[in-house]
């Protein structure tokens, strides 16, 4: 069963959150073995300036979530029409999650949090831990992640306005 036939039988919102959140962790697991061959690439070189290519790679996978979070938008908008008070309901749980994570991050707690655990489980050193998984650890621990779940169910479950045809439109206003 796809994950695309997931959502739209069960026609449930939390289907369509699952469906999301999985989606854009494949395009961050998928994204891995980029990043190991670039990171280690600049590191058999002693490339220490800013990588163009390590760059051009988030900026190829953050598009890849906007493309994502505007397909599922798209397609499972009569569900949203049908659950838009659920759907108010998730969309102040995302503005909340938002602002908390906004204030953590302004605070530099998260860095820090993140910083602490990594040295605690020896994550950024060579002897104990291999560079793939190190790259692992970075793409889905740093909060890029987390940051793209949350840009994709902003877009998924941001106010959706129902679809109006003109020939309506006229005719619940007598005007042309």
């Amino acid at each position: 069963m796809e994950v695309w036939e997931l959502a739209s039988k069960e026609r449930s919102l939390y289907n369509i959150l699952w469906c999301v959140f999985f989606l854009v962790l494949m395009i961050f697991l998928c994204s891995v073995p980029v990043f190991y061959i670039i990171v280690s690439h600049d590191l058999k070189y002693a490339i220490k300036a800013f990588s163009y290519p390590y760059a051009i790679t988030q900026l190829l996978r953050f598009i890849a979530v906007v493309i994502i979070a505007c397909i599922i938008r798209t397609k499972y908008r009569s569900i949203f029409v049908q659950h838009d008070v659920q759907r108010k309901g998730f969309m102040n749980v995302i503005i909340f999650c938002i602002c908390i994570s906004i204030l953590l991050h302004i605070g530099d707690i998260t860095p820090h949090l993140y910083g602490v655990i990594s040295a605690m489980l020896r994550i950024f050193e060579p002897e104990t831990t291999p560079l793939f998984l190190t790259i692992l650890w970075e793409q889905l621990f740093s909060g890029e992640l987390y940051w793209s779940i949350l840009l994709a169910t902003t877009i998924v479950f941001f106010r959706q306005s129902p679809k109006k045809d003109k020939f309506s439109d006229v005719m619940e206003t007598g005007n042309l």
